[in-house]
């Protein structure tokens, strides 16, 4: 366990069973979404309607981490009535190295501030084992205003896909990026976290709990005993030392498909109710 996170335990977590009333509440959902937007060519579907239908359903969900990005952000973007949003990610140039985007996105019934998107340092094949030089994907970051005065810290990853020794060995290594961006930007803070793990269909239970242990997360997965343990697209989470998360509902909402009862990509998408709990005393900021 990072250093870091060792430290939140030097100041006991307040809570309202242990301090006077007063204690703000409120409950919020985040939906998780792998859209599968790429290019028409290179898909086994069509991934441009598909986005256009895709999008207003998105409404009825607080917070919304989208995975696979690239190519139809406007698309995505069409009817969604979040009056808070990530901007579109575009190709970027470093030196003479072109990174593509990320392909993450952030929509939101809550004020967003401090977003910051990071790529992977690692990745695994180029034009063969899923291609993930190609799209190095990444985590992003951003402060979510749940309660007025109260924010709390959102992040939204993809990691590497693909169950070779070489895909392990990069998630391994993204895990621990994710777990040092973590101990940067939010030590003594409340996290959520939505991911594609790509952790495989088999999920190695060594790597999720590596990734567990490294970060202080939970899976909300795990602890409502969800009816798809295996799972790859989870939202995990942990408490700050005055704002405590509580997952109450995990589950897949059946309205994500066309016409014809077709899955609307090629994921389905997951969604975790929490309720959120501020212990007096806390200094908003």
């Amino acid at each position: 366990m990072n250093k870091n996170y060792l430290a939140l335990f030097a100041l006991p977590l307040a809570t309202c069973s242990s301090l006077p009333s007063g204690c703000k509440q409120t409950e919020i959902s985040v939906l998780t979404y792998n859209v599968h937007g790429l290019p028409g060519a290179i898909s086994d579907s069509d991934p441009k309607e598909n986005i256009f239908q895709i999008s207003p359903l998105l409404n009825s969900y607080d917070v919304v981490a989208i995975q696979e990005d690239w190519f139809f952000h406007r698309e995505l973007s069409s009817a969604t009535e979040h009056l808070y949003r990530t901007p579109k990610e575009s190709y970027i140039q470093r030196g003479e190295e072109i990174v593509s985007p990320s392909g993450l996105s952030l929509f939101s019934h809550f004020p967003v501030k401090n977003y910051f998107s990071q790529r992977w340092y690692t990745c695994n094949g180029t034009f063969d084992q899923f291609n993930d030089c190609l799209a190095p994907k990444g985590v992003s970051a951003a402060e979510i205003e749940a309660i007025p005065g109260v924010w709390i810290d959102v992040y939204n990853c993809h990691m590497d896909a693909g169950d070779s020794v070489g895909d392990k060995n990069a998630r391994d290594k993204q895990i621990l990026q994710l777990a040092n961006f973590l101990d940067l930007r939010s030590p003594y803070r409340a996290v959520i976290l939505a991911c594609d793990t790509n952790m495989g269909e088999d999920l190695d239970p060594l790597q999720l709990e590596q990734m567990l242990v490294l970060t202080g997360l939970k899976d909300s997965c795990q602890e409502l005993n969800c009816p798809e343990p295996r799972n790859i697209d989870r939202v995990f989470y942990r408490n700050g030392n005055w704002v405590q998360l509580e997952p109450t509902k995990w589950y897949i909402p059946e309205e994500f498909v066309n016409d014809k009862g077709e899955d609307l990509s090629n994921h389905k998408p997951v969604v975790v109710d929490f309720q959120i709990t501020v212990a007096p005393g806390y200094m908003v900021r």
